[in-house]
């Protein structure tokens, strides 16, 4: 029998293309396009490149040469889709602080220190439709991280075997519903006609923040104005008089600017020097909230040393204790100001 074997060739690579065109979205290059920006708040350029998805971890080596790793930010731009339509469930897992945009809408706003805090946010999307998507991200202190989750609605479609096997828990967006900006895709407004009311939601990475009701001037009696030192001792507590911040926040105000600049000042010319930071808040309210506000304070100066040009590597920890180690336990409320405040270990 005869065989005509070019024939042969010839459909077996039409069906090879029909198969390619079936399986690969016609989209645009898959990915991210990443900017990165030595400062937390994209201050210097240094280039740019592309990524995947949005799932990265770096410490002392960034992703990028001649990004400093401990103090920098970076926009990532591109294309999203979904795969069913409804209303999407996107978290972030960052540390530390975020802003997403998909289409139009800020979805997630926590533009502050973060410990590996979860940030969540809910939107209706239309499936195979191209949103344009935005995502800036600093890191201040140390280590980075971010990741972000989607949880899809459920497929009407899906037998309970393989819900049952994928399970209900958000799973990072995948990279192939992620391209690459191109000028020729406009960005997709989001209809309120196709959007029932979406829930945008932007909630808090962590517990919320203590209420308090008494300014936040922090008043140490007992070693107001202690000297930073400046002899070979080997460890020297030092108790800083006008550290403040915003009420029930982690944001330092300027008036604390003079003695904190004292200290990096310190430090930066005594470069062997090493330090701890300790927050601490008084102990009214619930214990879990006020560790959570006297962590961010903590890292939040930590932070602050670091932009003053403080080496990262002579900040030892910065670590929240909350209510737990009072200086004054009475509980008349005039003393509470006493146990609201940051202390410094140097060796």
């Amino acid at each position: 029998m005869y065989t005509n074997h070019s024939s042969i060739m010839k459909y077996l690579v039409l069906y090879i293309g029909l198969f390619l065109l079936y399986i690969v979205p016609i989209h645009g290059q898959a990915g991210l396009l990443a900017e990165y920006y030595n400062g937390q708040n994209f201050e210097t350029y240094v280039g740019r490149d592309t990524v995947a998805n949005l799932s990265h971890y770096w410490n002392d080596y960034g992703p990028l040469e001649g990004l400093d790793p401990h103090l920098c930010s970076v926009r990532y731009t591109g294309i999203l889709r979904t795969p069913r339509s409804g209303d999407i469930a996107f978290s972030a897992m960052v540390d530390d602080g975020i802003r997403v945009w998909i289409g139009d809408k800020l979805l997630i706003n926590n533009w502050q220190l973060n410990d590996v805090g979860f940030s969540n946010g809910k939107l209706y999307l239309e499936a195979g439709v191209e949103y344009t998507i935005k995502v800036e991200y600093f890191n201040a202190l140390k280590e980075a991280e971010l990741h972000l989750y989607w949880k899809l609605p459920k497929d009407p479609g899906q037998g309970w075997f393989s819900s049952w096997w994928d399970g209900d828990n958000p799973k990072v967006v995948p990279a192939e519903y992620f391209s690459l900006p191109q000028e020729s895709i406009p960005a997709v407004k989001l209809n309120p006609a196709i959007e029932p009311t979406p829930t945008l939601e932007v909630e808090s990475p962590m517990l919320p923040m203590t209420e308090e009701k008494e300014p936040e001037q922090i008043v140490i009696e007992p070693a107001i104005g202690k000297p930073i030192p400046s002899t070979k001792e080997d460890i020297k507590q030092y108790i800083p008089s006008h550290v403040e911040f915003e009420l029930g926040k982690a944001d330092i105000l300027t008036a604390s600017y003079p003695e904190l600049n004292t200290l990096a000042t310190f430090l930066s010319t005594n470069p062997t020097r090493k330090v701890d930071i300790s927050g601490h808040t008084d102990y009214v309210g619930d214990a879990a909230k006020n560790l959570e506000l006297s962590e961010r304070r903590a890292r939040a100066v930590a932070a602050y040393l670091i932009k003053q040009g403080v080496s990262h590597t002579q900040i030892n920890s910065a670590k929240g204790y909350g209510g737990s180690q009072p200086i004054n336990k009475s509980k008349d409320s005039k003393h509470h100001p006493e146990n609201r405040r940051v202390e410094f270990i140097i060796q």
